[in-house]
């Protein structure tokens, strides 16, 4: 099921010498009246008004108060409604921004209430530490939360990487075998090749140990297959996404890809911040300079010494790329990529949370889990080697903007593309289709790898091993 996110469908022409977008020809989608069950579900505005036990409606109020939420979302009520709380494994389709963290974060708690111990897994390491301080907020001391060396055998919730927990329990390390539960968070990153073979072997480590599962996800097209896979209730929010997001195909044919940029933020200067993703490290560098030069923002408040500030962060030493950093941060514009030092990173980071600079240029690093004031994403490298990346790739690019609790009345996303009318139909609502989930051990050089890892690790047994391919995504999409 492909759920409703974008509202419009614009062709935008930059380097014409007109502010009006030309409008392509398909249609703006339309909402429509909510049915029964979304207007009983829009009345759920707190754990009382919801049909769960007594301790359920208790754990929920618990997590919102700490996170200062004053009531639940649609889609929160509906998943809450729907049992994610109960026995069983479950997985929760929604739009970016609808609020399933708390969701997961009420899972969490159930389950430590219950004198469970639960690993809550995200796809990178960057993201391990924010969701740790943000299960911090409600844990206190009553929990301990860890994510660093022997968080499986000492934590009751191990935060930590997807493939952090299946080599955990590849190799038997203490405590891994004996967790009750897993939160799968971002679980869409299972699509991808970088990622998705460490995602699709951790679930299928959890089924072979039978630990409770919760996933939750904004992009699934074949959400009914991977549920049987999951052995979980699948459900999907009837909720359209918060805050509507319009979408803009720019034509980038007749300039260069960084010309187009600068020309398309001139444009439509009022609509930030900006999020630029590229699709090379080196591109987030140099789009960011080119950004810079044009003069375009005001810069950071005039009585912020950043050479002092990001000195202070990196013990004084200032290298050749902090001092071209700081000159482009005076510009209002900063890039980010995985090669960035993590201290000049959160620099960085900071000063875009704090509105100081109103343009980010950055890699796929910021695609999932950036919440962040970003009002715009530019989609800058829509081809990867030639290739149109996948759909749901981009839909969670366009869904870092005008995040809920940014008070937007509505986003924006521009998508380059030589060939606008073309890469609208195949990315905007309501033309676009996204992509089955596939099996990432899919062809006999992988399968080789698989079991040659499960044998030096010590499973060494045809049985063990047969036992842990049949819970593999790989074996249920053979069987079926």
């Amino acid at each position: 099921m492909v759920k409703r996110l974008f509202r419009e469908v614009v062709v935008e022409h930059p380097h014409r010498k007109t502010n009006n977008p030309m409008p392509s020809t398909s249609n703006p989608t339309t909402s429509t009246e909510p049915g029964d069950r979304e207007r009983s579900l829009e009345s759920m505005k707190t754990p009382a008004d919801l049909d769960v036990t007594p301790e359920q409606q208790a754990t929920i109020a618990e997590i919102m108060q700490a996170h200062g939420y004053s009531g639940l979302k649609k889609t929160q009520a509906f998943a809450f409604s729907n049992g994610i709380l109960d026995e069983g494994n479950d997985l929760l389709i929604a739009e970016t921004g609808n609020g399933k963290t708390l969701t997961a974060e009420a899972v969490t708690l159930n389950h430590l209430k219950k004198g469970n111990r639960v690993a809550y897994l995200v796809p990178s390491t960057q993201l391990v530490w924010d969701k740790k301080e943000a299960i911090e907020e409600w844990a206190g001391d009553n929990y301990a939360i860890y994510s660093g060396r022997g968080k499986y055998r000492s934590g009751d919730v191990a935060v930590a990487t997807f493939d952090s927990f299946y080599q955990a329990i590849l190799q038997g390390k203490e405590g891994a075998r004996s967790l009750d539960a897993l939160i799968l968070d971002d679980f869409h990153e299972i699509y991808g090749g970088f990622r998705g073979v460490g995602i699709e072997l951790a679930i299928s480590a959890a089924l072979y140990e039978d630990i409770d599962l919760y996933g939750i996800s904004a992009t699934l097209e074949d959400s009914t297959e991977i549920g049987d896979w999951m052995n979980a209730n699948v459900h999907v929010s009837p909720e359209d996404r918060q805050t509507p997001i319009r979408e803009f195909a720019v034509d980038s044919s007749t300039s260069s890809t960084k010309e187009t940029i600068i020309e398309t933020i001139k444009q439509n200067r009022d609509d930030g911040p900006f999020l630029v993703f590229c699709f090379a490290k080196t591109w987030t560098e140099s789009r960011a300079q080119a950004l810079a030069e044009e003069g375009i923002f005001d810069g950071p408040s005039s009585d912020r010494n950043l050479r002092r500030e990001l000195s202070n962060e990196v013990d004084g030493l200032l290298t050749e790329t902090h001092r071209e950093i700081l000159e482009m941060l005076r510009n209002g514009v900063g890039y980010v990529h995985a090669d960035l030092p993590g201290t000049v990173k959160k620099f960085v980071l900071d000063l875009y949370d704090e509105g100081e600079i109103q343009a980010l240029t950055t890699t796929t690093s910021l695609a999932y889990g950036f919440d962040s004031p970003v009002k715009t994403v530019a989609v800058a490298d829509v081809k990867r080697r030639g290739e149109y990346v996948g759909v749901y790739e981009y839909v969670q690019w366009a869904g870092r903007a005008a995040r809920p609790s940014m008070g937007y009345e509505e986003g924006y996303c521009h998508v380059l593309a030589d060939d606008p009318e073309e890469a609208a139909a195949r990315f905007f609502e309501p033309d676009r289709e996204l992509e089955d989930v596939h099996t990432h051990i899919d062809n006999n050089e992988q399968f080789r790898w698989l079991t040659l890892e499960l044998i030096a690790n010590g499973w060494d047994s045809i049985d063990l091993m047969r036992e842990f391919i049949h819970k593999s995504l790989f074996y249920h999409q053979m069987a079926v």
